[in-house]
């Protein structure tokens, strides 16, 4: 996108695959830490025939936590969850590019008997390292912008921040 004006649309596909070392950290999380072997691959679906196609290696390793004391995992009533990432492209496993990346999110909810609040907010960050295109940080689409088109917005950070309210009209039998 330049604007609102599409330039190209790109079909991407990823192969990935990893292990990972990690802990549960009681009932409410885990961390978890491992290589991982990704392979990029873009090809231009619309746009001009000059833009190229993309066939990166994408390998490092990966830090993931997971905190989440959220009482249900869609349309939470309450509590809040924290997820955080961070990978590092290395060229010892194969990498074409050398890079860092950080993201978190924390989400968080409160009901006031049929009403409820959730706020999310989160970010992420390349530490100046020069994050590649195809791993950018995107926005824009369902709940991540909506009234721009899916992944209008990419760069190497990201901030974002959302407030929800929702009513409860009918409570649903506990089997659906």
């Amino acid at each position: 996108f330049v604007g609102d004006d599409r330039i190209a649309e790109y079909r991407v596909r990823e192969l990935q695959g990893g292990l990972d070392l990690g802990a549960t950290l009681g009932t409410w999380g885990e961390l978890r830490l491992g290589p991982v072997f990704r392979h990029f691959d873009a090809d231009v679906e619309t746009g001009s025939a000059i833009l190229p196609d993309v066939r990166v290696n994408a390998s490092g390793a990966r830090a993931r936590l997971i905190a989440d004391r959220l009482d249900t995992p869609f349309f939470p009533r309450s509590g809040h969850r924290l997820l955080a990432n961070a990978f590092s492209g290395l060229t010892a496993l194969g990498a074409d590019d050398d890079y860092q990346k950080l993201d978190a999110a924390w989400t968080a909810a409160q009901s006031f008997g049929t009403h409820t609040v959730t706020a999310t907010v989160s970010g992420g960050t390349d530490l100046g390292s020069g994050l590649p295109s195809y791993d950018s940080f995107v926005l824009g689409g369902p709940f991540r912008l909506s009234g721009y088109r899916i992944g209008q917005f990419s760069g190497t950070n990201m901030a974002y921040g959302r407030l929800s309210y929702y009513n409860q009209v009918l409570r649903l039998p506990s089997l659906l």
